[in-house]
């Protein structure tokens, strides 16, 4: 059903793993409700080497995060004709962005997510998309892909990828920021 549905996402699942790496219980505590399901049952399946704390086994907690990304393979000759025959689609305009980023085009891929905004201002996923696209990690000024990430956020407040990368932007922005200011204080 996420597939049907185009969902992509992250999601963070608890597993407790037993004395002998075995995972003896698995819970989703982020993520969409659509992609949980799957992540638990791949969680569930995972071995692991015992932990040892001075070197005798123990039973462990911890998290896993599985990213879940779709991948239809479009090609940008295909997304442009889709494109061409519905010139006034979000999703169009959407999918050839996916397209164009996964060709190494990320000036189209732009474009075509500010077009597809443009055309559906509620398009949470293409804000999200947008944001990510626009983050440089080299930068302390990510101020559009902040901004994309925010209306990501605030149209879906529960999209915990936008979240994720919107905290990891601040995050790097206020490390950079201290250096900065150490730097000119030397």
């Amino acid at each position: 059903m996420a597939k049907d549905a185009r969902i992509s996402g992250t999601v963070v699942v608890e597993i407790t793993i037993d004395v002998s790496g075995t995972v003896i219980s698995a819970s989703a505590v982020s993520g969409h409700p659509l992609l949980k399901d799957a992540a638990v049952a791949a969680a569930q399946q995972w071995k692991f080497e015992p932990t040892r704390l001075d070197g005798v086994p123990v039973k462990v907690i911890g998290t896993i995060t599985f990213n879940f990304q779709m991948d239809d393979g479009l090609s940008i000759e295909a997304a442009e004709k889709e494109l061409e025959e519905h010139p006034d689609s979000a999703q169009a305009h959407y999918d050839l962005a996916i397209a164009y980023k996964n060709h190494g085009r990320q000036v189209d891929a732009l474009q075509a997510l500010r077009d597809a905004i443009r055309l559906d201002p509620k398009f949470q996923i293409a804000y999200r998309t947008l944001g990510k696209y626009l983050v440089r990690p080299d930068s302390n000024t990510n101020t559009e892909a902040i901004d994309a990430l925010k209306e990501a956020i605030r149209l879906d407040p529960h999209d915990m990828e936008a979240v994720y990368v919107l905290t990891s932007v601040y995050t790097k922005s206020n490390v950079m920021m201290k250096r900065q200011a150490f730097s000119s204080r030397l």
